[in-house]
């Protein structure tokens, strides 16, 4: 219990602090830096368990999916060609990026090229090590400093440089007993969807499933109520206290040098991305704010968080992110992982 309780306390300082500076995110933000700071460099042990992680973002993917209707999703049926054309044009930067970081860094083909894709940190890290000369290790750090920059830095240039008000939630709303009917009826819905993913092993299942559930519900008709400002930030909270414990930078011996290419890439993609959003924001109804933040490369649940603080259209920008992770996870890693233990078999 005092683990927990050091936790929270280290978290709700970042959270208090970034709050007060107005930093973006602050909730999410605030705790991962301080828990990273304190186990970095003060050598804190801090120990949050990934079920209280999965029930924040549980929490974010029913506030997500609250925000589809009928009339986005016809709205986005309508972008699909160029979900399809970003997606393709990200995950063919991401793969150039690793065969970068492979010639300057003397690590395995394979090992760059996971760590490069615009993936889930566990997932990748997890396949990695069923593939011969692949380290997970140095897969894992790749990925914690692409997801490290982007949910610092797309959210700070979103809120600085595009947008010019914030969106701020109620902290406290009155239910009434349908509510409250409803609100258990999601919980239970949620929670089989979640299970069901588990069982048949979907990617990001704790944010994805919520996210398609509820927004299922709402498209039904059903009136789905709003949660207070005080629980979102309290599930933004759980998961940058585990965010956090994730900065583990110090664990390989060139790690200045892998994370200087993986910081070169993760600039030079985002460049390239923010320069074929503004020709897709001219030649589509899409505005730039959306499109920056949904073709980022990761964070699903950080990237929806800032699309609700900037006031951006958050379907839009959920759909960008969830049909590359489909694509990433059902398509390029399968392949990937196919070709190279080919190539082992027939090298061997």
């Amino acid at each position: 219990m005092k683990k927990y309780i050091f936790a929270i306390i280290i978290g709700v300082i970042g959270g208090g602090l970034f709050q007060l500076t107005r930093m973006p995110l602050p909730w999410t933000l605030g705790p991962m830096a301080t828990v990273g700071i304190a186990q970095l460099y003060f050598k804190k042990e801090i120990f949050w368990p990934s079920d209280i992680r999965n029930m924040g973002l549980v929490v974010l993917g029913y506030v997500m999916g609250r925000s589809f209707t009928p009339e986005t999703g016809e709205r986005i049926l309508s972008y699909l060609p160029w979900l399809i054309v970003v997606t393709l044009l990200t995950t063919i930067l991401c793969l150039l990026g690793g065969l970068i970081t492979k010639r300057y860094t003397n690590i395995s083909l394979s090992t760059s090229l996971f760590g490069s894709l615009p993936a889930g940190l566990s997932q990748t890290a997890a396949i990695c090590e069923e593939i011969e000369g692949s380290d997970s290790t140095v897969v894992a750090l790749m990925q914690t400093v692409r997801v490290i920059l982007v949910v610092f830095i797309v959210p700070f240039i979103s809120l600085h440089g595009f947008s010019n008000s914030v969106n701020r939630l109620p902290n406290s709303i009155k239910y009434g007993i349908n509510d409250v009917l409803t609100l258990a009826g999601c919980i239970v819905f949620i929670s089989f969807l979640v299970y069901l993913g588990k069982f048949i092993k979907v990617p990001g299942r704790y944010i994805l499933m919520p996210i398609l559930g509820t927004a299922a519900i709402t498209i039904g008709g059903i009136n789905t109520p709003s949660l207070p400002a005080w629980v979102i930030s309290a599930a933004q909270l759980c998961i940058g206290i585990k965010m956090g414990m994730s900065v583990n930078l110090t664990s390989l011996a060139n790690w200045r040098k892998i994370s200087f290419y993986s910081m070169l890439n993760f600039f030079g993609l985002l460049s390239m991305l923010m320069a074929a959003d503004y020709l897709i924001s001219k030649f589509t109804t899409i505005p730039y704010l959306t499109i920056f933040i949904g073709t980022a490369p990761g964070g699903m649940a950080e990237m929806g968080l800032t699309a609700m603080m900037v006031k951006a259209d958050l379907p839009t920008v959920i759909a960008f992110q969830i049909f590359r992770l489909l694509f990433v996870f059902l398509v390029v890693i399968p392949f990937l992982s196919w070709w190279f233990k080919r190539k082992n078999h027939i090298q061997s």
